[in-house]
């Protein structure tokens, strides 16, 4: 498997289940240690390190299942995502650390500034203190991405972004994702079943097939492979 993401660009991942997708996002993102390659991020080696290691180096990732903390409001939920950042490198162990002191009250004024730029850069900023248990599930995948976009990513990994969103849900994200997302320069790695949706959306399709890549171009070529036919319907165009 070889796979570029440049900056501001958006690749969308196709495959049939088993095909390997999320193998590979849990790969890029530390979950899983490869048994040989390499994984790099603007030239920085990120094989062998901690998921929260790679989450601090630039490498953000939705799940397919939301991991929202319902009593929590939507900045705090957002804050979370800044964890990696306190808790990691640098001497600074994180907020609790320093409870009480100058230096706490400057990091926490800090961090919920930036929550606040996330939840705004979603839309969700007139909500910022709504419960994450009132939300609409549409909503709930904003909140998600907001946590993820609030720690300096600089490549985004979308695990099924879309699924369970109506239509008109799905291209509101859609639209966040053009406007608000690629264009500050992050890459997106889009994972999804849905065929239609990733050509339309990705500027390149990569395609798997029993953990292999069996297709890789623009989204014209990728429609128009027979191999990709295969996978998908059994039968070649």
């Amino acid at each position: 498997m070889s796979l570029e993401v440049q900056p501001g660009e958006i690749v969308g991942m196709l495959g049939p289940n088993g095909s390997g997708k999320s193998t590979l996002l849990n790969v890029l993102s530390g979950f899983y240690r490869p048994d040989e390659g390499t994984v790099t991020l603007e030239g920085r080696e990120l094989v062998g390190r901690r998921p929260e290691a790679i989450r601090r180096a630039g490498v953000g990732r939705t799940f397919q299942n939301l991991r929202l903390f319902e009593e929590l409001d939507l900045v705090e939920n957002v804050l979370i995502g800044l964890h990696p950042k306190y808790a990691g490198g640098g001497g600074l162990r994180g907020l609790a650390a320093l409870v009480g002191t100058r230096g706490a009250r400057r990091l926490e004024r800090e961090a919920r500034v930036r929550a606040r730029e996330a939840l705004e850069q979603v839309g969700l900023g007139g909500l910022a203190h709504e419960r994450a248990r009132n939300l609409s599930y549409g909503l709930r995948k904003r909140l998600e991405l907001a946590r993820v976009l609030v720690g300096e990513t600089r490549l985004l990994l979308l695990d099924e972004p879309m699924a369970g969103l109506g239509a008109a849900e799905i291209e509101e994200l859609l639209d966040l994702l053009r406007l608000r997302v690629r264009d500050t320069g992050i890459g997106i790695l889009l994972v999804e079943h849905h065929l239609e949706l990733v050509l339309a959306f990705s500027d390149r399709v990569v395609v798997l097939d029993a953990g292999e890549k069996i297709c890789e171009g623009s989204p014209d070529v990728v429609a128009r492979d027979a191999r990709v036919a295969e996978a998908y319907v059994g039968v070649a165009p």
